[in-house]
């Protein structure tokens, strides 16, 4: 089990409601028309979003797409896709949607065929199956035009539950499970990957996952990424597992927490992830001991270790959750319960939880398909606040409604500071750093440096830093040792809260 950071706590502290700021949302229209199905949203690195969306044209279905105004608060004026897809309404159904900081978005979705008779030569002899391919298609001009539809993999017709993920490089990773080989109804799953537009074959990251449970992608600024998926092994548990994409491979898998979660069924309830800088978050949901509920956890160095989880539900959990991970480490997480409400907790700093708060009552008709958290606008420190978005589908309303959440982070680091619990605002800022300084360029208040890996941040070696404003050095800096927190501002690596910890070296 790699499961063994200790938490900060592990008791579950909380502010009391009167206490604590409150976390506030509202109702934002959609543009969806009714019948709308496998909605999906995407945050844009600016602080904006994009909403895609099947809609019914008779025996076919069009994929439409809006974005976010920030400013009216408002989606705007729809536009399509693609248009005579063969994709049909059902709660799994749901593309795969990718934003990257220039305007450009990738989209993938996957179209049903007839039953066939599919040779492969990688695969095997034919078998008859259900063919269910992946396309894709991407659009550089901010959802103005789009691509024509092309196959995301040649390799199979047996694709489901993509993920995607902008690397730093502005190209997008893909990660699906994969039926190729399997016999008619066979439940055998294998997950592969592969770089968007870049020739070659698919990458095989796990041959032994759980059918039937989406998978979730996160990336990182060194140019690395984190799969996470629902594995299997002979026993039948199926537990959540992790894998890195570093340098153009994946490292072997393992997995998150031990549950133990055995079961002959395929759940249809996948994790989910975010990220900041290294930081992951990770967010599931198990039913071990017959006891359903929703498990969250934090990795401080990219996916490789991950501390002892939370519960976050507290009554019986339906799953089906969401998460974003702020800039000061605070997560907030979402999740159906089992009467149909969808529920939000924020996890402090010191990972810790606070009261759930209700954003859809319970026994107000069942919720359909997956609501996703996305971040429209993180925590900067202070006063500031956080600001997410979630659409919320439910079957009693013909109309998806997406919620704007409004987090209000600066008051709640500031309360948890009053009351012990957290180091307060300006403690929270950055990643930490830990190196010794080649040079000092006074021109350009700039240190060249040697440092140690900052997982999914930045990898050993030797780079500069912007010197924020208020740091002052002394002369004798070349060859000092140091430790200090950075963080990349307006395109820049800025070092700041710099602390020398030894004696310059001595000149022989």
């Amino acid at each position: 089990m790699r499961s063994f950071l200790p938490a900060p706590l592990l008791l579950t502290i909380a502010l009391s409601a009167a206490d604590a700021p409150a976390i506030r949302f509202e109702a934002v229209a959609a543009p969806t028309a009714p019948g709308a199905f496998g909605a999906t949203i995407a945050a844009q690195p600016d602080g904006n979003a994009w909403l895609i969306w099947f809609e019914p044209a008779g025996s076919q279905s069009t994929l439409r797409v809006s974005t976010f105004d920030r400013a009216t608060r408002q989606w705007r004026a729809p536009g399509t896709i693609a248009g005579n897809l063969n994709v049909q309404p059902d709660t799994s159904t749901r593309p795969a949607l990718s934003v990257g900081e220039r305007g450009d978005g990738t989209v993938v979705w996957i179209a049903a065929a007839p039953p066939t008779l599919a040779a492969n030569a990688t695969t095997g002899p034919a078998t008859p199956h259900n063919v269910q391919r992946a396309f894709v298609s991407q659009t550089s001009d901010h959802a103005q035009s789009w691509t024509a539809p092309a196959p995301l993999t040649t390799a199979s017709d047996a694709v489901e539950h993509v993920s995607l993920a902008p690397l730093a490089d502005g190209r997008v990773l893909a990660a699906w499970l994969d039926g190729r080989g399997n016999p008619a109804g066979g439940d055998k799953r294998a997950l592969y990957s592969r770089v968007i537009g870049v020739p070659g074959s698919d990458q095989l990251i796990d041959d032994a996952v759980s059918a039937g449970c989406p998978t979730a992608l996160t990336s990182f600024p060194n140019g690395s990424a984190l799969v996470s998926y629902r594995g299997r092994t002979t026993e039948d548990i199926r537990d959540l597992r992790v894998a890195r994409y570093h340098h153009h491979r994946w490292e072997s898998p393992h997995a998150v927490h031990d549950d133990g979660w055995r079961t002959n069924a395929a759940p249809d309830h996948g994790p989910h992830l975010a990220s900041d800088g290294g930081r992951v978050a990770v967010t599931w949901f198990t039913a071990t001991q017959d006891e359903p509920r929703v498990l969250a956890s934090l990795s401080p160095d990219a996916g490789s270790r991950f501390l002892m989880p939370l519960r976050i539900s507290e009554t019986k959990a339906a799953g089906h959750v969401s998460t974003v991970l702020l800039h000061d480490g605070a997560m907030l997480v979402s999740w159906v319960d089992a009467d149909g409400g969808l529920w939000l907790r924020r996890v402090t700093p010191d990972f810790v939880t606070t009261e759930p708060l209700a954003l859809v009552a319970s026994g107000r008709g069942r919720i359909i398909g997956r609501p996703r958290l996305v971040l429209l606008q993180d925590y900067a420190g202070g006063k500031s606040v956080a600001q997410l978005l979630i659409g919320v589908l439910r079957d009693q309303e013909p109309a998806l409604q997406t919620l704007l959440v409004t987090v209000p982070e600066g008051d709640l680091v500031e309360a948890e500071k009053n009351c012990d619990c957290s180091g307060g605002s300006d403690d929270l800022q950055g990643f930490a750093l830990r190196g010794r300084i080649l040079a000092a360029k006074s021109p350009t208040n700039t240190l060249r440096v040697t440092h140690y890996e900052v997982p999914g941040m930045l990898d050993e070696g030797a780079r500069e830093f912007v010197l924020a404003p208020d740091v002052t050095l002394p002369a004798d800096v070349i060859g000092r040792p140091f430790l200090g927190r950075f963080e990349r501002r307006s395109g820049q690596w800025v070092l700041f809260s710099v602390r020398l910890i030894g004696a310059a070296p001595v000149e022989k």
